[in-house]
């Protein structure tokens, strides 16, 4: 799962809204494109797209659809009114009924977030994503001595806990001192 802006121009270019370009480092008025593609040893192929559509400075249709039940008519809808992580989830289901086998959803950090965790684990999927450096908490369960130990950990403190679980003995090809 990635996500990517188009940059449009033009004041009459219909269905752009603003959105805020991390390669940019700026707002830029464009089309945020949502992608999801299957991923193996063989290569990568696209699924799915979605356009979203930000509520900010959001340039409308100049005219109404004919017909508003057409595929073109309810994309534009969903565009307007889901937000990514509805617009991700509801990509990976159609995947998923349409008889793609995935394990695994991939993303970079945008997509390390509660909803699109929740949305991965309600699909049976194990989500792969980089963490954010934030104040973000991840939510660890671990056993002890039997019963099970709860803790929120934010990312400096869960990377200190796995290299310190990580004993140099354990890692192949390291010798200790």
């Amino acid at each position: 799962m990635d996500d990517s802006i188009k940059i449009r121009h033009g004041k009459k270019m219909p269905g752009v809204s603003s959105h805020f370009d991390h390669t940019l480092g700026c707002s830029v008025m464009g089309q945020q494109v949502l992608n999801l593609g299957y991923s193996c040893e063989h290569g990568f192929v696209p699924l799915d797209s979605e356009i979203f559509i930000s509520d900010v400075k959001v340039q409308g249709l100049h005219e109404k659809f004919k017909d508003g039940r057409s595929i073109a008519g309810k994309r534009y809808l969903q565009a307007l009114q889901l937000t990514k992580p509805k617009m991700a989830k509801g990509m990976m289901a159609r995947a998923i009924r349409g008889g793609i086998n995935a394990d695994f959803l991939l993303a970079d950090a945008w997509f390390g977030t509660k909803p699109m965790l929740r949305s991965a684990e309600e699909l049976s999927l194990t989500a792969i994503v980089r963490m954010k450096k934030s104040k973000l908490k991840y939510r660890i369960t671990s056993h002890k001595n039997g019963n099970e130990v709860i803790q929120d950990l934010d990312l400096k403190a869960l990377y200190k806990q796995a290299r310190r679980a990580m004993l140099p003995h354990e890692i192949p090809g390291l010798l200790s001192p």
